[in-house]
């Protein structure tokens, strides 16, 4: 099941991808900047910023280092996938078992 947080990092990463697969160097450049911006931020909101899907593309460039997009899209959305399950695994499950529903409500 995917959160509405997991839902915008999964676009917002795939579109980030996208971009720097495809872009040119004014946008290559505009991102760069962007994230050296967001680099500096220490507020929750950076949680999902551009520097996550930045470290989220680089695996998936060093795992898939194709230049398709369509295969670095598939190695994403893995790598995705694998960390909502490890988040399931290690903080919503053990809340289920130890009957803090309102805990778990709360955990978006």
């Amino acid at each position: 099941m995917k959160r509405i947080s997991d839902i915008y990092l999964e676009s917002h990463t795939l579109l980030y991808s996208r971009s720097v697969t495809f872009a040119d160097d004014r946008v290559q450049n505009a991102l760069q900047s962007k994230l050296e911006r967001e680099s500096k931020w220490t507020k929750k909101m950076a949680r999902n910023g551009i520097r996550t899907s930045n470290s989220i593309v680089a695996e998936a460039i060093e795992i898939q280092p194709s230049n398709r997009w369509s295969a670095i899209k598939k190695t994403i959305q893995s790598i995705l996938k694998n960390n909502r399950t490890d988040y399931w695994r290690d903080y919503v499950r053990p809340l289920l078992q130890q009957g803090r529903m309102l805990e778990v409500i709360c955990a978006e």
